[in-house]
């Protein structure tokens, strides 16, 4: 669930420092939460997670198997994964390496 950027945006506004867990797939949405956080004068940090096709696959069918798990259906995880725009040269980010410890 994806919180409302005005929701989000208010409680920046009042100070305190907020964490938006979504994925940012396309340079669209980066820009556009940039522009955002600039109005606001707030500072802003992309976490890059750079995973291969895949181990991104492989992650998403052990979710599956998790009790009360949501599956994506069908084809949805290479559907979605085409639609993904990496971070382009310009963009600051800091990135995580993509290490074991992040299958769990």
């Amino acid at each position: 669930m994806e919180l409302e950027p005005a929701v989000w945006m208010r409680v920046v506004s009042l100070g305190t420092p907020v964490i938006l867990d979504s994925g940012f797939w396309t340079r669209r949405r980066r820009d556009t939460l940039r522009a955002q956080a600039a109005a606001l004068g707030v500072p802003l940090t992309l976490y890059a997670l750079d995973v291969p096709h895949a181990q991104g696959r492989a992650r998403v069918a052990r979710r599956h198997a998790l009790p009360g798990a949501l599956p994506l259906l069908g084809n949805a995880v290479n559907v979605l994964w085409t639609r993904f725009e990496p971070l382009e040269p310009d963009e600051e980010a800091v990135r995580v390496p993509d290490t074991p410890a992040h299958d769990l």
